[in-house]
């Protein structure tokens, strides 16, 4: 239950967030526009450029992560597996065995 709401908390947290600063940024242009015209389109072209900027780098950095945490998690079950098998050698104690193997 704690869980649902803490998830629903930063939902809304997120909308709050992005509808305020969508009319902030929205106001500042107009307040903007108003004291220098049209030379603020050099400011939105900048705006856009950052945006779509923004947009490459945060694509590529999701598809490291995504990659990041698959090398990850391969690491981790192979020593898990190897945790087990070691405990399974102490248990059935095979120590001499395998150290006559290795």
């Amino acid at each position: 239950m704690t869980v649902d709401v803490g998830e629903l908390t930063i939902i809304l947290w997120g909308i709050h967030e992005t509808w305020t600063g969508i009319a902030m940024t929205t106001a500042i242009l107009i307040f903007i526009y108003t004291l220098i015209g049209d030379a603020i389109v050099v400011g939105l072209y900048c705006i856009a450029g950052a945006f779509a900027y923004n947009i490459i780098i945060s694509t590529a950095m999701n598809y490291f992560f995504s990659k990041l945490m698959t090398h990850k998690d391969k690491r981790v079950s192979i020593s898990t597996d190897i945790i087990q098998g070691i405990k399974s050698i102490k248990y059935l104690s095979w120590e001499e065995i395998f150290e006559k193997k290795i």
